[in-house]
């Protein structure tokens, strides 16, 4: 079987004016998956963080986790690519 990577096909990203995210909205995963997605500034840069709901324990658990590392890193650099290109200097 020959291995799919995924990439991203759709941006629908705005700026943020909440302290905690620099920008938020939506991608679309290889035209089949729309998912909530928003844009940190953390102590090393910029990262994509995922939906997680907190649980009844207070702890917090991720509601999409893309388990292939190398897939995960390639989307998460397309979408930094996207802001810093497209959303940043808005």
């Amino acid at each position: 079987m020959q291995e799919v990577k995924m990439k991203v096909t759709g941006f629908d990203l705005r700026k943020s004016t909440h302290e905690s995210a620099v920008a938020f909205g939506r991608v679309i995963l290889d035209n089949v998956l729309q998912v909530e997605v928003s844009i940190k500034d953390g102590k090393n840069g910029l990262f994509v963080s995922f939906p997680s709901k907190k649980g009844k324990d207070n702890k917090w658990y991720q509601q999409v986790k893309i388990i292939d590392r190398a897939v995960s890193d390639a989307i998460q650099e397309q979408i930094i690519y996207y802001y810093e290109n497209n959303i940043k200097n808005l």
